[in-house]
């Protein structure tokens, strides 16, 4: 269990953080979310004994991360969203050596690289140097190379910050995977509906201040349809004017996003488009859970 505790800091006269608090329990992804400046990254340096707070403290497992840092080493893994290496090095020297500096040897040793090697998917690359790697693939060995040490809590800012789509799903497809061997992540993301899909809780930070910290089970993703479509949009509202299942619409230009209450009312909706041939030229169909929770908070603060 990570409990933060009243962590405050300032820099100069800007308050970056303003006694927050919350807990992250075991075997849990919680996502850290907030815009620029509400104060992610200092947190996470904090958590990382980067930086000192001003006040509060964390404790993991009861011991303060604050006060004794020797006894909790390695027990807290942090992924910065711009991983630092010598980029000559090759994958397998790098993880040897953190391995090494983890204190493992022998077969321990070569039994934790084969285990990060095969879940990462990293093995062919082994024997490249960094500076041969693609971005997606860099960050794949950061991540091995921050689990080889197995820490208890992981904390990843933006680690999916400037993948292409293909190594996002690759990075997610590895974190689901990580409460089931006991660890728990704290991560941070713009990109509010890929947390969707691997978070257990979430933290909104604003200006510096926890507005809202829950869980999200059970809570209810609201479907949202995404129509683009060709000539004026007033056919389209006797439709959705039959939708007593409408939440919000937002009509941009040839764009058209519809929130619903119940995911049941979209196929009736698209089909009596079809039925009275409106000119849609393409239909996307998402659920924002994340992003609705983010926007109803910030929305109540302001």
């Amino acid at each position: 269990m990570l409990q933060i505790r009243e962590i405050s800091k300032e820099f100069g006269r800007t308050r970056a953080l303003d006694a927050v608090s919350f807990e992250l329990a075991p075997r849990r992804i919680a996502g850290l979310i907030g815009a620029n400046g509400a104060g992610k990254s200092t947190l996470f340096r904090i958590l990382a004994g980067l930086v000192q707070p001003d006040a509060g403290d964390a404790l993991l497992n009861g011991i303060s991360l604050i006060d004794f840092p020797d006894r909790l080493a390695g027990r807290i893994g942090y992924l910065p969203d711009h991983p630092a290496a010598d980029r000559f090095t090759t994958v397998n020297d790098l993880l040897d050596t953190t391995a090494r500096l983890h204190g493992l040897t022998g077969n321990r040793l070569r039994a934790a690289m084969a285990e990060q090697l095969e879940l990462t998917g990293i093995g062919d690359w082994r024997n490249k140097r960094l500076t041969d790697l693609s971005c997606g693939q860099l960050q794949r060995v950061a991540l091995a190379r921050l689990l080889i040490g197995a820490p208890d809590v992981l904390l990843l800012d933006e680690p999916a910050s400037g993948l292409d789509p293909r190594s996002r799903l690759d990075l997610y497809r590895i974190l689901k995977q990580l409460p089931s061997r006991g660890q728990s992540i704290l991560i941070s993301s713009h990109i509010l509906s890929e947390l969707d899909e691997i978070c257990d809780d979430i933290v909104i930070l604003d200006r510096g201040r926890v507005i809202r910290n829950e869980a999200l089970d059970g809570t209810p993703a609201l479907p949202q349809l995404t129509l683009t479509f060709n000539g004026p949009a007033e056919p389209f509202r006797a439709a959705i004017a039959a939708m007593v299942q409408v939440v919000k619409t937002e009509i941009n230009g040839s764009r058209m996003q519809i929130t619903v209450s119940d995911a049941d009312a979209v196929p009736s909706f698209l089909e009596r488009c079809f039925h009275e041939r409106l000119p849609i030229a393409s239909v996307q169909h998402t659920t924002h859970r994340i992003a609705d929770l983010y926007l109803n908070a910030t929305e109540e603060k302001s």
